[in-house]
């Protein structure tokens, strides 16, 4: 069949015809957005709108940045109530100025009375206010003004009350005008603090989440992970092996502790003492260990048994020696903390940093003994299936798999479970291990036991969609989650923008790893470098640059977001900023948005310039 080398040309009329339906669809659609949208041209035109953003824009034009000094100067004149039988206007004069009420006098609330004023301070405000008969100390503010070029103003206002008196009650005429800066005002100094809050939120949240992307960046990177493959049978044991692995680890790391912690010594010193002794014990187990090959692995049988020994009693002693300097970084750090005055945040840290191992340790180690364990088993599982005869090693997959199954599906019943609180449980966790076990196991028997899974790819596939999953959230709405579990404030918002920022990050890197020049890394592969000989030695060295560049430009991305995270509770500038606008300070909402946008720019010129001398 011969190929159609050009497009088929519609005639005028089809043409014609199709260009307006194009339009046609083309207005249905924005009038519907239109109308969804709720745009009204009549709002902006109303009055009340009008003067209100109007007087919106000035307060915001006029930034509360410092407090002045201010000279004030007052007048009186007094007013009748009510008036008597002749109505008449009466007049002041102090120095070079002079104010005339007309009339000076008042019977009813809707009396208008008329204030001039000449001789005034130019172009200065000023407040009129009423002293009632009897209590001194109260005022009442019936009006503002504000003088012309020339000193002069005239203002015209009712009284709010009326209280016969046969004595004359006194109006003051008072203009305030100031002489010069004094410091900072209370919006600048909280904009301030708050604005190095948000930085260091972002700076942390920038951290932790790179931290955290790269070893994720390696297992989302496609040209890394799709030709890795593995027998059924090898990634089932390694799928049995991680929550054993996992509890066996964090079990033991948490019986290490709570001995070291509660039931040994106590005495602070004497932890560091044992601390410093046992980490030279571990020093010396790894130093003087049992003879290797050339290649690293031990000579013989009993010297790979004694360096799994040394190895056991190597993280016992280090587990020991740490929970021990977790003890003393308690106590010495809340030392500090209370006398180092202004340096005392170092304690602080210290002290913190000292809580999150005694916390997070044994949950770390165990998964760090989960990921071990994994490897193991993966690697001896793919031994004995490619090492055994055909039948034996069908049978061994057909076992394995089936209960590698049963464990997967137990797992993912127990988080629905945990999730949706089930009334019957065991129908989501026993029962469907149970069935997928079987069905495992008898779905297997067809596979050939030998035939490599494309284990890599699945990983990639898993991996990515749960980064596009976290990214495709904003951090706002993990903000608020997050200010639930761990309440308002700094802390919140740093969770959620690591969250957000190990997705994003996740993604960028990954994308950065398959993109790198494949000479480097067939090379190695030839040379028969395992998988981590071959990302340390020719992936590392070509993505360092591009990595930084990301951490800095996620750091400038995590600075803006820090500042809309505030509004959902998560601390920094945002939080104060959602404050005064809520209460209509809108000067000192002016502030906080003049320093965003200089540490947006500044961070943004900065990490530009950094990027192009890396890149």
């Amino acid at each position: 069949m011969a190929k159609r080398g050009k497009k088929e040309q519609l005639s005028p009329g089809m043409s014609a015809l199709r260009t307006v339906l194009i339009a046609v669809i083309l207005f249905l659609v924005y009038a519907f957005a239109v109308q969804d949208t709720q745009i009204n041209l009549e709002e902006p035109l109303d009055p009340r709108r009008q003067e209100t953003t109007i007087r919106v824009l000035r307060a915001l034009a006029r930034p509360n940045l410092f407090t002045f000094n201010e000279e004030i100067r007052g007048m009186d004149i007094n007013i009748r109530m009510p008036c008597g039988d002749e109505i008449i206007g009466s007049q002041v004069s102090l120095g070079d100025r002079t104010t005339t009420l007309s009339p000076n006098c008042v019977t009813t609330t809707q009396d208008v009375l008329t204030l001039r004023g000449e001789g005034f301070r130019p172009n200065t405000s000023g407040i009129i206010r009423w002293y009632p008969p009897g209590d001194v100390s109260t005022t009442r503010a019936l009006s503002s003004f504000r003088t012309d070029g020339e000193g002069n103003f005239e203002i015209e206002f009712t009284m709010p009350d009326v209280r016969p008196t046969d004595e004359p009650q006194r109006i003051e005429v008072e203009e305030k005008w100031q002489t010069g800066i004094s410091g900072l005002s209370e919006a600048s100094q909280i904009t301030l603090e708050k604005i190095t809050e948000t930085i260091l939120l972002a700076l942390l949240a920038t951290t932790v989440g790179t931290i955290l992307a790269i070893p994720i960046s390696f297992i989302a990177a496609r040209n890394l992970m799709e030709n890795f493959g593995s027998p059924l049978a090898a990634v089932m044991s390694a799928i049995i092996a991680l929550p054993i692995g996992y509890f066996v680890g964090r079990s033991i790391t948490n019986l290490l502790i709570n001995m070291a912690t509660t039931e040994l010594i106590t005495n602070t010193f004497v932890q560091l003492v044992i601390a410093v002794i046992l980490i030279i014990a571990v020093w010396a187990i790894v130093q003087f260990g049992v003879s290797r090959t050339a290649d690293g692995e031990p000579e013989t049988t009993r010297d790979r048994i004694v360096s799994i020994l040394q190895f056991v009693l190597a993280a016992i002693l280090s587990i020991f020696a740490l929970a021990y300097l977790g003890q003393v970084g308690l106590v010495f750090g809340g030392w500090l903390e209370s006398n180092l005055g202004f340096l005392g945040f170092i304690g602080g840290f210290l002290a913190l940093a000292s809580e999150f191992f005694l916390i997070g340790a044994p949950g770390i180690i165990g998964f760090l003994v989960g990921l071990v364990a994994m490897s193991y088993a993966s690697r001896f599982g793919q031994e004995a299936v490619l090492g055994l005869p055909d039948g034996s090693s069908r049978i061994l997959s057909v076992v394995v798999t089936g209960i590698g199954t049963a464990v997967l599906v137990f797992g993912i019943g127990s988080s629905l479970n945990w999730l949706y609180v089930f009334d019957n449980p065991q129908n989501w966790t026993i029962i469907p291990a149970i069935a997928g076990g079987v069905l495992g196991a008898v779905g297997t028997a067809f596979i050939a036991p030998k035939r490599l899974m494309p284990i890599g790819f699945i990983t990639y596939t898993i991996v990515r969609g749960i980064l596009n999953l976290i990214r495709s959230i904003e951090p706002l709405v993990y903000v608020i989650a997050f200010a639930v579990w761990v309440g308002i404030g700094p802390f919140a918002g740093v969770m959620a923008l690591t969250l957000h920022t190990v997705a994003a990050l996740g993604k960028l890197f990954s994308e950065q790893v398959e993109n790198i020049s494949e000479g480097p890394l067939e090379a190695i592969t030839a040379t028969g470098a395992n998988a981590v000989q071959r990302v340390v030695f020719a992936v590392i060295p070509q993505i360092v640059p591009p990595y930084i560049a990301f951490t800095l430009y996620r750091w400038d991305i995590n600075v803006r977001m820090s500042t809309i995270i505030g509004f959902g509770g998560g601390g920094g500038i945002g939080f104060v900023l959602s404050q005064a606008i809520n209460l209509l300070r809108y000067r000192d909402a002016a502030v906080m948005m003049i320093a965003i946008a200089i540490v947006v720019g500044t961070l943004d010129y900065v990490s530009s310039r950094v990027r192009a001398r890396i890149l």
